[in-house]
């Protein structure tokens, strides 16, 4: 092996440690979103995993903000006489 591609090997295991750790710090509630990024191939950057949890957990906060709207009648269109 020359020293580049020794390098790179290490570059790849160091990212997918920063990887794994990240996965293991997120709350239980993104189960699902970890068993996604997990199963992809390549593994995903951490970035992108990042990006991926961010998108979902804003999905997530929407939909609970949808459901208190509805809970207090406050939807469009719903008549309030």
């Amino acid at each position: 092996m020359t020293c580049i591609e020794d390098i790179q090997k290490y570059n790849k295991l160091i990212q997918e440690d920063r990887m794994y750790t990240f996965l293991d710090g997120l709350d239980d509630q993104f189960d699902q979103t970890r068993r996604d990024i997990l199963q992809q191939t390549p593994l995903l950057l951490i970035e992108q995993a990042f990006a991926q949890v961010r998108r979902e957990n804003t999905r997530r906060t929407m939909m609970m903000e949808k459901e208190a709207e509805d809970s207090f009648g406050l939807t469009k269109g719903r008549d309030n006489n």
